[in-house]
């Protein structure tokens, strides 16, 4: 009886296990198809519709299926964001709305994965979608919660200071921010180039890392250096029409 509890419960590790690996491989393909703005947003929403049912079906706990779902949102709000900077015909403008409403959804996911326990990579999406939150909705928006995006990456810093993701969002903070605002343009670049040798740095995190020293370059007016980092970013991600549109503004 012992040895049938212990079989069945080795095989439901194994099916767990292959169920999330079959996942993280999907995500995968929907993020660079997402950074790449290969797919009609239509298209890939169906795609992420039908993950979200693989979450449900895969009997995950609920920790990994509040951060799963939250991904999922994650990407699929990123995916409106991109079409309305693609600025094709088949998307719509409200299309910033639908976004918005992910990114929250998300973000209170991962917030209910929290009071269930800490996690670095948790904390370092959820201030990534904070961010996202502050791009859509504004100046009022980000005085009042900008802040807790520094808060967020630098305590998943402290749980995980090898994080590729976290170091990368510390880096954008220090570049993006306007200097008036404490923006350290030669500090992100120090920041992303601790990220980038990283051993868990993902494909999206290197084309981040490279457009980011590539904006803070330009920042610096060095437009030498911030055109060989964006043409090092279009290496992994040649069709992102976002630093297409920045290249060409140099």
């Amino acid at each position: 009886m012992k040895k049938g509890f212990i079989l069945c419960t080795m095989l439901l590790s194994m099916i767990f296990s292959l169920q999330a690996q079959s996942l993280t491989e999907l995500y995968k393909e929907l993020r660079d198809d997402m950074y790449n703005q290969a797919t009609t947003s239509p298209d890939i929403q169906k795609q992420i519709d039908r993950a979200l049912d693989k979450v449900d079906a895969a009997g995950f706990d609920e920790a990994d299926t509040l951060q799963w779902k939250a991904k999922l949102d994650y990407i699929s709000a990123r995916v409106y964001m991109e079409a309305d900077m693609a600025d094709k015909k088949d998307f719509e403008k409200f299309r910033s709305k639908d976004a918005e409403v992910r990114f929250e959804r998300a973000y209170d996911a991962l917030g209910a994965f929290l009071e269930i326990k800490e996690d670095s990579d948790v904390l370092t999406l959820r201030a990534d979608i904070l961010g996202q939150l502050c791009l859509l909705k504004g100046t009022s928006f980000t005085m009042a919660n900008g802040l807790n995006i520094r808060k967020m990456t630098d305590r998943a810093l402290e749980l995980n200071p090898e994080n590729a993701k976290a170091l990368v969002l510390a880096g954008n903070d220090r570049v993006y921010t306007p200097k008036i605002f404490g923006g350290k343009p030669r500090d992100g670049i120090a920041l992303f180039e601790q990220a980038e040798n990283m051993p868990n740095a993902e494909k999206d995190d290197l084309f981040n890392i490279y457009s980011g020293i590539g904006v803070a370059w330009q920042k610096l007016k060095n437009k030498d250096l911030a055109r060989f980092w964006m043409n090092k970013a279009l290496t992994i991600y040649p069709e992102n029409i976002y630093i297409q549109r920045m290249m060409a503004e140099i």
